[in-house]
C-alpha cells in the first residue's frame, strides 16, 4: 500500500496557520526563499507558546476491543474466557496477561473501570466517543482533537495541531470549520512524495541576471543561464528543509531505529512513535488508529495479535515520554467506541457491549497507578463510581489545563460545552 499524507490546505488549523506551515517548510520547492526545515521550524515555535504547553495524545481502537480481555480479569468468573490475570509495577492493581509490557508501566497511568455508555452500533458508538455526544443529524459535533486544537488555537501559533494517524473521521471538524480539521498520515514510515521538491523544478528567471533582454536578445530560458547566489541559496535550503521533513516523517534517524523496535516495527508501533515526535516538536494533538478489533469470532485466538500491537506500542510511548521529561505535560487517552459482551457468544467470541467497560488514561496531571470504579464480579454492570464519556471528556480538558465548561457555538448558534451534557472531572484522578 502507498503512502498518503492528506496536505490540503483546509486541513490545516487556520488561515495564518496554513501559510506559515507551507511557508516554512511544509512544501520544499526550489526557488523560493530560503526558510527553516520543519522540525527547526516546529521547534523554533515551542518557546512562543503559553506557560501550559499541554498536549494530547489518544489511541483509538477501531472495531470495539474488549476491555475486559485487557484490563479487567474476572478472575474466576467463565465470562473471563482463557486469559488470566497478571500483576502490574502497581501493587493490587492487575491486568490481563495479554498486557504484559503495559504492566511495567502502571504507575504512569489510571485504569476506569465503570466507564457506560450507550451506542452499542460501531458508527453511533464512534461518533459518542469521539464527540462526546450522540449522532445528530442536523448538528456535525467535533471531535475531540479538534476540539482541542480549537481551544488551543491562542497559543498555537503557526503550528499545525492535529494529526490524525492511521484514519481520521470525516469532517472531523463539524461545526468549529475546516481549518481545524486534523492532517492526516495514512502511514507513517514512508516520506511522502507530496512532500518532496520535484525533481524537474525550473529554476524562475533572475530579471537582474538579464534584465528586459539588452540588445533585444529575449531572456535565456531559466534551465539554460547561471543561477545566481540567491538562487543556489534557496535550492540548498530547499534540499534541507526536504530532508529534516523526511526524517520527521520517514522515523529513519539513529535515535527512531533505535527504539523503533520497542514500539514494534508495524504500522500502530510507528504511529506511536510518530506521535511522540510531533508532539516533541509542538504539536498539540495527535490520535493514533488500531483497527482490527471487532471479534464476534474466535476472539481468544485473534484477540492477542493485535493486543501485541497495541501493548508494545503504548507500553513504550509511556516510557518513552517519561523518559524524555514529556509525560507530565502529555495527556494519553486509550478509547474505542465500545467494549465487548462479558458472556462469550457461540462462536467463541464477544459482541457489541456499550453498558459497563474500561479505558486507561495517563500523563500530564492524571493521578497514575491506581483503579477507579469497578464492574461486578461478572462483568455486566457498573458496581460503583459509574463514569459516562462526558466525564472522561471533563477530566481530559481538566488535564490540558482547558476549562471543561468553556462553550462554543454551534451551526445554530447555540453554546454547546465543550466537554458535553453533565460532565463531571473526576477528582480522584485529577492533579
Amino acid at each position: 500500500m502507498g503512502f498518503v499524507i492528506h496536505l490540503g490546505l483546509d486541513m490545516l488549523p487556520g488561515d495564518t496557520d496554513r501559510r506559515q506551515f507551507i511557508k516554512h517548510g511544509a512544501i520544499a520547492t526550489v526557488g523560493g526563499g530560503a526558510s527553516l526545515g520543519l522540525i527547526d521550524f516546529l521547534q523554533a515555535q515551542a518557546p512562543k507558546l503559553k506557560k501550559n504547553n499541554k498536549a494530547l495524545i489518544i489511541l483509538n481502537m477501531g472495531g470495539g476491543a474488549s476491555t475486559l480481555d485487557l484490563f479487567t480479569p474476572l478472575y474466576d468468573h467463565p465470562n473471563n474466557g482463557e486469559f488470566k490475570a497478571i500483576k502490574t509495577t502497581v501493587a493490587g492493581m492487575e491486568l490481563q496477561e495479554t498486557l504484559p509490557n503495559l504492566a511495567k508501566q502502571a504507575k504512569h497511568f489510571a485504569i476506569i473501570r465503570s466507564l457506560s455508555t450507550t451506542e452499542g452500533d460501531h458508527a453511533r458508538g464512534t461518533t459518542l466517543m469521539q464527540t462526546g455526544f450522540a449522532p445528530n443529524p442536523k448538528v456535525q459535533y467535533p471531535v475531540m482533537g479538534s476540539m482541542t486544537s480549537h481551544q488551543f488555537r491562542e497559543a498555537d501559533g503557526d503550528l499545525p495541531s492535529y494529526v490524525a494517524i492511521g484514519s481520521a473521521p470525516s469532517n472531523a471538524a463539524g461545526f468549529l470549520g475546516a481549518k481545524y480539521g486534523p492532517l492526516y498520515v495514512a502511514n507513517p514510515g514512508i516520506m511522502p512524495e507530496k512532500l518532496a521538491a520535484p525533481r524537474d523544478a525550473v529554476v524562475p528567471p533572475d530579471p537582474k541576471a538579464n534584465p528586459k533582454g539588452k540588445g533585444g536578445v529575449a531572456p535565456k530560458p531559466a534551465k539554460e543561464r547561471p543561477k545566481t547566489a540567491k538562487e543556489r541559496e534557496a535550492e540548498k535550503a530547499a534540499a534541507a528543509t526536504a530532508a529534516r521533513i523526511k526524517e520527521l516523517f520517514s522515523l529513519s534517524s539513529a535515535d527512531d531505529e533505535k527504539i523503533l523496535a520497542k514500539y514494534g516495527n508495524q504500522p500502530f508501533g510507528r504511529g506511536c512513535l510518530l506521535a511522540r515526535k510531533l508532539i516533541q516538536a509542538g504539536t498539540r494533538v495527535v490520535s493514533v488508529n488500531l483497527g482490527g478489533w471487532d471479534h464476534h469470532n474466535g476472539i481468544f485466538n485473534a484477540l492477542p495479535r493485535v493486543a501485541s500491537a497495541f501493548d508494545m506500542a503504548c507500553a513504550t510511548l509511556f516510557e518513552d515520554l517519561q523518559t524524555r521529561g514529556m509525560l507530565g505535560d502529555t495527556v494519553v487517552l486509550f478509547t474505542t467506541e465500545f467494549s465487548r459482551t462479558p458472556r462469550i457468544n457461540t462462536n467463541a467470541g464477544r459482541d457489541h457491549y456499550p453498558s459497563a467497560w474500561s479505558i486507561i488514561l495517563g500523563g500530564g496531571s492524571i493521578k497514575g497507578g491506581q483503579v477507579y470504579g469497578s464492574l461486578d464480579k461478572a462483568g455486566e454492570t457498573v458496581k460503583d463510581s459509574k463514569v459516562s464519556v462526558n466525564d472522561i471528556y471533563a477530566t481530559v480538558y481538566k488535564a490540558l489545563g482547558i476549562d471543561p465548561s468553556a462553550q462554543v457555538r454551534d451551526n445554530f448558534d447555540r453554546q454547546v460545552t465543550i466537554s458535553g451534557e453533565g460532565g463531571k472531572v473526576i477528582e480522584a484522578l485529577s492533579g
